[in-house]
């Protein structure tokens, strides 16, 4: 994980993504952040944007100005557009109103024109303390929205609030929806936690590393099977260069006229035959003639009459014939022939059949046998995922069984000692934190493998998905659907039709910038169709084509496994399209 200087030291080094918040109470203060914190910034070629605020203790120009008298080179910053300090009118007021998605869509914008201008990511500070002022409400939206969009991109981004005019319950507000907050105590600036919070983070941190040593314990039995896998796929790929090869004798083998030869005069009917023929029907060479009767003779019964009628056909028609069948030895041994033949007429009359025959059962055995070993390799790709579902669904047991019930005997504990006459100061939060890592301890769990969808099926399952998916990224799905009342498929097609609904609409969050997006699943008799449509910003066809667009590669794999398939139309600006057909 790629760390960056923050340049405040009782905060040290973030990754991209940090959503933090400082509260302040003189102009001081806020100097005293951001200054170090924009300083470390440039110096380590990050773009800077800094929005000044109608709450603030500072204007654009004072701003801009200490800026100047803390960088040695402060003005070349400016002058090449290094960092911007605007205010907050125009930024987050374009046309007198606020849009919490449109103030979003424009850090996302400015983010990735830092990038196409060669900044390694963005800085960015912000008072949305205004916000507060008119609408608690649209605060907590707007915080939500910036935290989900910094997470993906590389961002760092810091809040400053006011301690003064700003009351207790938005403060409590503000911390929540930040990764952590920093504020002013006797003289000294701290992180705002308790040392029952610390306590409960190690707690969690223990859990969390004995979650991991088990993961990497499965993860270590996987990489083994995955070795034999990769053994087996490198057996039957020496099976194949060999067969390739043996492919490239044969032809060079036909330019240079070395199958074997055959004629037939017709008038003779006498049928002279090349070494090469005699070895393929197991014969000595040249020491007996053979006619066109005998021939047939050692023909398998069961094709004798094909056959002779591909040989009449071309007699009739005179032209070119070819055919496969079987031939029996002597020793008894069947081989399978391909042969190909002409016929040479005079006047309207036939008179000679000449051809070649090959001796393909080799190859017929090797193409029975790769044709074998491909549905094997179907049929583990098909069990690996089986297998990765049973682990995922073994995970969110243990997270809901084990460590969700260790959380909540600490959240117990939080709660009897909250009780008491004499409370620790700082425990409350505590509590709270608890009771959201259960929260989250809980949404892993069925995010992993949620259990309606063993228990009920599959248009339960769906549902609660839609519900849970709207409530925390606040995008609406239109749902239709039709043949799936009461009615339960095969547990594989289940979970292959729920995970591509899951991650086609988790492509829709990351990506299409929408507040909408409609499913559409059926089923008759036969099929399961899904259809999952937004009319978001798209992408090129040809992410489509090659498959880079994220997620689309395992969403393929698991239709193919079922025998079914998946489109992707997407054009950019046009929306996006999925569309699933699932054999039943």
């Amino acid at each position: 994980m790629e760390l960056r200087k923050t340049g405040i030291s009782v905060v040290g080094d973030v990754p991209w993504g940090t959503h933090f918040c400082s509260f302040y109470e003189t102009k001081e203060d806020l100097l005293d952040i951001l200054i170090p914190y924009f300083k470390a910034g440039l110096e380590n070629g990050e773009f800077c944007l800094w929005v000044i605020s109608r709450s603030e203790l500072l204007t654009v120009e004072e701003a801009t100005s200490a800026l100047r008298e803390a960088l040695p080179d402060g003005d070349r910053y400016v002058a090449e557009g290094s960092v911007e300090v605007v205010a907050h009118e125009d930024w987050f007021l374009q046309g007198g109103a606020f849009d919490p998605r449109r103030v979003g869509n424009r850090f996302k914008e400015k983010a990735d024109e830092a990038l196409d201008r060669g900044y390694v990511g963005m800085r960015v500070n912000g008072n949305p303390a205004w916000i507060a002022t008119e609408d608690g409400t649209q605060l907590r939206k707007f915080e939500r929205v910036v935290d989900q969009l910094f997470r993906d991109h590389r961002i760092i981004a810091s809040c400053t609030y006011p301690l003064a005019g700003s009351a207790a319950a938005d403060l409590f507000d503000v911390a929540h929806t930040h990764q952590f907050a920093i504020a002013r105590r006797r003289g000294n600036w701290e992180l705002i936690e308790t040392p029952e919070l610390k306590q409960a983070k190690a707690d969690i941190k223990r859990l969390n590393e004995e979650l991991e040593q088990r993961v990497v314990e499965r993860t270590r039995e996987l990489a083994a099977a995955n070795e034999t896998l990769r053994t087996e796929v490198e057996e039957r790929r020496s099976a194949n260069e060999k067969l390739r090869k043996s492919e490239a004798q044969l032809a060079e083998a036909q330019q240079l006229a070395q199958l074997g030869s055959w004629s037939r005069d017709v008038a003779t009917n006498v049928v002279t035959w090349s070494d090469e023929i005699f070895h393929i029907f197991g014969m000595e060479p040249q020491k007996a003639g053979t006619t066109y009767e005998a021939f047939l003779e050692r023909v398998h019964p069961e094709d004798r009459a094909a056959v002779r009628a591909v040989v009449e056909d071309a007699f009739e028609h005179h032209r070119p014939f070819g055919c496969e069948y079987r031939i029996t030895r002597p020793d008894g041994a069947v081989r399978i022939i391909h042969e190909r033949g002409s016929v040479v007429a005079e006047a309207g009359m036939p008179i000679r059949i000449f051809g070649t025959a090959q001796d393909i059962t080799e190859r017929k055995h090797a193409e029975e046998t790769l044709r074998t070993s491909r549905e094997q390799l179907r049929a583990l790709a098909a069990y690996l995922q089986s297998v990765r579902e049973d682990e995922r669904s073994r995970i969110a047991r243990e997270l809901h069984d084990e460590i969700g019930q260790a959380l909540t005997g600490i959240k117990f504990i939080l709660e009897k000692t909250t009780r008491g006459p004499n409370v620790t100061p700082g425990l409350e939060p505590a509590l709270e934190a608890a009771n959201e890592l259960i929260g989250r301890v809980r949404d892993l769990s069925l995010e992993l493998r949620p259990a309606m969808l063993d228990d009920l099926g599959l248009l339960p399952a769906l549902k609660w998905h839609f519900e849970r998916y709207t409530s925390q990224l606040e995008i609406e799905v239109a749902f239709e659907h039709a043949g799936l009342e009461g009615r339960r498929f095969r547990r594989e097609l289940e979970t292959a039709a729920y995970r591509i609904v899951q991650e086609t609409l988790t492509n829709v969050a990351r990506h299409a910038m929408v507040e909408r997006a409609e499913v559409n699943v059926r089923a008759d008799d036969d099929v399961l169709r899904i259809e999952v449509r937004d009319a978001g910003v798209g992408f090129p066809p040809a992410s489509v084509a090659t498959g880079i667009t994220g997620g689309l590669s395992g969403m393929r794999e698991r239709a193919t496994l079922l025998g079914g398939q998946l489109i992707v139309d997407s054009v950019p600006g046009g929306g996006t399209r999925v569309t699933v057909e699932l054999p039943l």
